[in-house]
């Protein structure tokens, strides 16, 4: 059975905007005033949503809906983990995004976002979290590990056109591999150098176990 998530996803995006813009002002600015009761609606909205689509996906192994209705959060993402939808540490995650979704941490962000976009797919097609997609390029990414990757790249390189080569293209690689990017910017020039910086900054911290190797086209040599 496939699930249609484009609205979720659409409001993933909208999120993401309104931390963007909650972003550019320090707390306490007039501006940061207005939108931070937006940033609060669209995360609670999205939960909501993940909490819905979630529910879908686990309805064909309940024998009766009410049975499903009477599940509280922590028994929900419960039985998601003990159908192969997400693993333990994302049960976990997504319980600590449900007790903040009053007044969610800005640096939560790029974690949730990461994690409603894997559950997105899981939800979507069904398959077991941590598996080898059913992407074009078999990276041999889990869900979750691709989506925080695209998510990164739009934040930070957003008009760049990205290319896989090496060891998980080949199929060659195992789970620890390194990931080779190749990153082509509009009309093949050098992307700044700050860009990047901050690309491989923010691929540090992702929590990504395996190393991720991103390299300018334009800076490579002939």
């Amino acid at each position: 059975m496939t699930i249609d998530t484009t609205y979720f996803r659409d409001r993933l995006d909208a999120l993401e905007e309104s931390g963007d813009q909650l972003r550019r002002f320090p707390p306490g600015d007039s501006v940061s005033e207005v939108i931070r009761p937006v940033f609060v609606e669209a995360f609670g909205h999205a939960l909501e949503q993940s909490r819905k689509l979630l529910k879908k996906r686990l309805a064909p192994r309940f024998a009766a809906n009410r049975e499903l209705d009477r599940l509280d959060d922590a028994a929900l993402f419960r039985r998601a983990e003990e159908h192969g939808l997400i693993d333990a540490p994302a049960r976990e995650r997504w319980l600590r995004y449900r007790g903040e979704r009053r007044s969610p941490a800005l640096e939560l962000l790029p974690d949730f976002l990461a994690d409603a976009r894997a559950l997105a797919e899981i939800v979507e097609t069904g398959e077991i979290a941590g598996r080898e997609t059913s992407a074009p390029l078999r990276l041999r990414l889990s869900a979750r590990h691709r989506a925080t990757l695209e998510a990164l790249l739009r934040a930070h390189l957003p008009d760049v056109e990205v290319w896989a080569y090496g060891s998980r293209v080949n199929g060659r690689a195992h789970d620890g591999s390194d990931l080779d990017l190749a990153l082509r910017a509009p009309g093949l020039r050098r992307i700044p150098l700050g860009r990047l910086a901050d690309f491989s900054d923010a691929l540090r911290e992702s929590g990504i176990p395996f190393p991720v190797e991103a390299r300018d086209w334009a800076r490579l040599p002939e």
